[in-house]
C-alpha cells in the first residue's frame, strides 16, 4: 500500500512539472507572438512613407543612357524624355500652381511647342522659334472665345484672329507693342465695321455699315477732332 502511495505521488508530481513546463511554453510562445507583432507595428509607424522621392525614377536604354526620368526637377514634378546624347526633348509637368503643361524641346534645349492650362482652365498652344519669340498660339482667351494669334519672324508685327466680348468675330492688326493699328470685324448686332489707329490708339478713321443698312465713313486728327464724315451725322461714330 505504501508503494502504490509512493507511485501515485510520483506521478502526481511529474503531471504537475509538465503542467508548469506548458504554461511556461505558452506564456513565452505569446510573449514572442506580442512582442512580434509590437515591432511589427512600431516598424510600419516609425518608416516613411517617401511620397516626394529625392531622386527620381530612371528609364535608360540598353547601353545605360538616361532616356526617361519621373521625378521632381527645381521642385516641379514631371515625366521627362532624352534623346540619345541625354538631351531633353520632353516634359510632361506640373508648374508651381499645379497647371500641367507639354512642353517639346529642340537640341539646344529651347522650347518651340508647348501646350497648356492658363490660369488653370484655358488651353493655349503656343509656337516658339529657337530665339525664343512667340510666333503663334492657339487656345480660348478669357471671354471664352477661341483665339489665334501670329507674329512675323521678327516679332514686330502681329494679328489676331478672335471674338469681340458680344461673341461677334473679329481680326485685329497690332504694332510692335500689340497697340492696336486695324480692327475688322461685326459690331452693331452683326454689321461690319474697319478701324483704323494711329499712334498710342487714336482712332484715325471708322467705316462701317449701320444696323439700317447705311454705309459711313469718319476721318479724325489725333486730337479726335471730325475732319470728314459722310453723311454728316456719322460723326457722332465712336469706337
Amino acid at each position: 500500500m505504501k508503494l502504490e502511495n509512493t507511485e501515485y505521488r510520483q506521478l502526481l508530481d511529474r503531471i504537475n512539472q509538465l503542467e508548469r513546463s506548458n504554461r511556461h511554453l505558452w506564456i513565452l510562445s505569446g510573449a514572442s507572438i506580442a512582442a512580434l507583432v509590437a515591432l511589427a507595428t512600431v516598424g510600419a509607424v516609425s518608416t516613411p512613407t517617401q511620397t516626394h522621392p529625392s531622386e527620381p525614377i530612371v528609364l535608360s536604354d540598353d547601353e545605360g543612357h538616361c532616356r526617361g526620368s519621373l521625378g521632381f526637377e527645381n521642385g516641379v514634378p514631371g515625366f521627362r524624355l532624352f534623346d540619345q546624347s541625354g538631351r531633353k526633348r520632353l516634359a510632361l509637368e506640373l508648374g508651381q500652381t499645379g497647371d500641367p503643361h507639354v512642353r517639346l524641346l529642340n537640341e539646344g534645349g529651347t522650347v518651340q511647342a508647348e501646350l497648356g492650362l492658363v490660369n488653370g482652365d484655358l488651353p493655349w498652344l503656343h509656337f516658339r522659334t529657337k530665339d525664343k519669340q512667340q510666333l503663334a498660339s492657339f487656345g480660348i482667351n478669357s471671354y471664352g472665345s477661341p483665339s489665334l494669334e501670329l507674329s512675323n519672324g521678327s516679332y514686330d508685327h502681329h494679328l489676331a484672329l478672335t471674338f469681340f466680348n458680344d461673341g461677334f468675330p473679329k481680326l485685329a492688326l497690332y504694332g510692335p507693342d500689340f497697340d492696336d493699328r486695324g480692327v475688322f470685324g461685326l459690331q452693331n448686332g452683326g454689321y461690319p465695321r474697319l478701324s483704323l489707329y494711329g499712334p498710342k490708339e487714336a482712332e484715325r478713321a471708322v467705316f462701317q455699315v449701320s444696323p439700317s443698312g447705311i454705309p459711313s465713313l469718319v476721318l479724325r486728327e489725333a486730337s479726335g477732332k471730325v475732319l470728314f464724315a459722310t453723311p454728316t451725322n456719322a460723326k457722332t461714330v465712336t469706337k
